[in-house]
């Protein structure tokens, strides 16, 4: 099943500009859908953009060319799940796109 997922992205050189991203993906074996329930932005996150390219931050989570997906530290509740042992409902905290 198809499912749409929004992202925030950010422009690689100019962390000023930014954009929502719309696409349609499917849940393979292995993988997990959680919806973003809370997150903190702050400075640190910042640092992540600024720093992407030498501590290869922007490689966790993959966007188009030139784009980038500033990680967070959140809570999510998982969705949709193919993955042995994490059952939908479950909630989570971690490194989140």
């Amino acid at each position: 099943m198809s499912i749409a997922i929004r992202e925030f992205v950010v422009n690689r050189p100019d962390y000023g500009q930014t954009k929502w991203v719309e696409r349609r993906a499917e849940v393979e074996d292995g993988q997990v859908l959680a919806e973003i329930e809370k997150f903190a932005l702050t400075a640190n996150n910042i640092t992540y953009a600024v720093a992407g390219d030498m501590l290869n931050y922007w490689s966790f989570f993959p966007a188009e060319d030139g784009w980038g997906k500033i990680p967070v530290w959140g809570f999510a509740r998982v969705v949709q799940s193919k993955c042995k042992g994490i059952p939908e409902g479950e909630r989570i905290y971690g490194y989140l796109p």
